[in-house]
This record gives C-alpha cells, sequence and structure tokens, in this order.
C-alpha cells in the first residue's frame, strides 16, 4: 500500500494531466450551402466575384433606364441565375460542394436591334470558359412584372434568358427611334423618307438605319446587327 505521502503526489500527477479523452466522442461538422461570390460581404474582396471590365453606360428606351440598379434571379436545377440589367449576369451553384461554382456569364455591352426595335441586351466578356468568354442574350417579353423568365444553354458558354417586364408591352416601347439623340433623328427621318420616295433600296434602308443605330452606341459592338427592312413609316421629325 503507498504511503499517504506518495499517494497524494500520485492523484496529483493524475489531475495534471487532465481526463483522458472519449475515443467515442465525434465533431459534428454542420454543412452549410456555399455563400461564395457577390452574395458574402465577409469574404476579401479578391475571392469575390470580379467581371474583367466596367458595363458600358446605360442606353436604349428611356424608360428602361429604371431597371440600372435592381437585380432579379431565377432558380433552374441546382443554379441561380441573377440578371442586373445594364450591369452583368451571374450563375451560382446551389450546393454543398466546397468549390460550388459561382461565376460571371456576362457584363452589360449593347442592344441588338431588329427591325429598327430593340430586341435583346447582350453581356459579354464573362469569365473564361474553354478560351473564349462566356456571354449572355436577354431576350425582352411583356409581361405582368419585372421577373427572369428562363434561362439556357444553347451552346457551350453561350447563355439566353428571358426577361418578361411591362415595359415592353408598349407597342412602341421597344422602337429605336426616341432613344437617338436629335441630330441622330433628323438622320433617320432622311433615309425614311429617301424609302419612301423609292430613292434607296430596302436593303439599303436597313443598312443605313443600322449605320444611325451604330453611331449613337446602342448596337453591341462585336455583335451582328439584326436590323431588317419594315418599311415603317417615318417618325414624326423635322425631317432634313
Amino acid at each position: 500500500m503507498a504511503a499517504p505521502v506518495e499517494l497524494l503526489l500520485l492523484l496529483l500527477g493524475l489531475a495534471a494531466r487532465g481526463p483522458a479523452p472519449a475515443a467515442a466522442l465525434k465533431m459534428k461538422v454542420v454543412e452549410e450551402p456555399n455563400t461564395f461570390g457577390l452574395n458574402n460581404p465577409f469574404l476579401p474582396q479578391t475571392s469575390r466575384l470580379q467581371p474583367k471590365r466596367e458595363p458600358s453606360p446605360v442606353s436604349g428606351p428611356r424608360h428602361f433606364s429604371q431597371l440600372s440598379g435592381k437585380c432579379f434571379s431565377l432558380v433552374e436545377s441546382t443554379y441561380k441565375y441573377e440578371l442586373c440589367p445594364f450591369h452583368n449576369v451571374t450563375q451560382h451553384e446551389q450546393t454543398f460542394r466546397w468549390n460550388a461554382y459561382s461565376g460571371v456569364l456576362g457584363v452589360w455591352h449593347g442592344w441588338d436591334i431588329v427591325n429598327n426595335s430593340f430586341a435583346a441586351m447582350w453581356m459579354r466578356d464573362g469569365d473564361s470558359c474553354r478560351g473564349r468568354s462566356r456571354q449572355s442574350k436577354v431576350e425582352l417579353a411583356c409581361g405582368k412584372s419585372h421577373r427572369l423568365a428562363h434561362v439556357s444553354e444553347p451552346s457551350t458558354c453561350m447563355y439566353a434568358l428571358t426577361f418578361e417586364t411591362p415595359l415592353a408591352c408598349h407597342p412602341h416601347a421597344l422602337l429605336v427611334y426616341p432613344a437617338l439623340p436629335e441630330a441622330l433623328q433628323r438622320r433617320w427621318d432622311k433615309v425614311e423618307q429617301d424609302l419612301a420616295d423609292g430613292l434607296i433600296t430596302p436593303q439599303a434602308h436597313a443598312e443605313l438605319t443600322s449605320e444611325v443605330a451604330r453611331l449613337s452606341g446602342l448596337l453591341s459592338r462585336h455583335g451582328i446587327p439584326h436590323t431588317r427592312p419594315t418599311g415603317l413609316p417615318a417618325p414624326p421629325g423635322d425631317g432634313v
């Protein structure tokens, strides 16, 4: 039997070592959805989404400028898409993977013009994808409210979005002419009058009106304008 002093020293030694680890005790790991990207203000700036360039200036129908600074989202499958008109389009993978994807699908670039009307918004210079940049084409449609209605990827790195808005419902809501500066409106008037007088062909009319839109800075610089002749009557103006 140990002496009282030795027993006291033994007990003190065990107390100093602390309690023995519980082999059966396991730490619970709580998994949370990925928050990397624009929605996490606690990440350092270098870890957040970084567009390649600043968006182009706001342009197009004047009443559409109210959409600047607003964003609209849609969740399809495991992805959340976010459209910020006149700013960019982003995609966020909604999974528990530690490296869930978040990226920029395009930065506001310019308009696609069809039949002398604004038909779609081009978002270009997105994140790299197989040696090129991702890009998105945002088609406009009449709707009861502002909403991102549909997103698809018709080809690799190329995205097609449909944005519904009451701003597109009026028959003249998307006409190019009202968005032109006064000097270019006069030039447009002359082209329309020349077509009406038979001085130019419908093909020349389409090319000349497309050129006016290009001079105004409305067209997507790297896109192919899809302006087609329509025989649209000359809008009211002072003409040349």
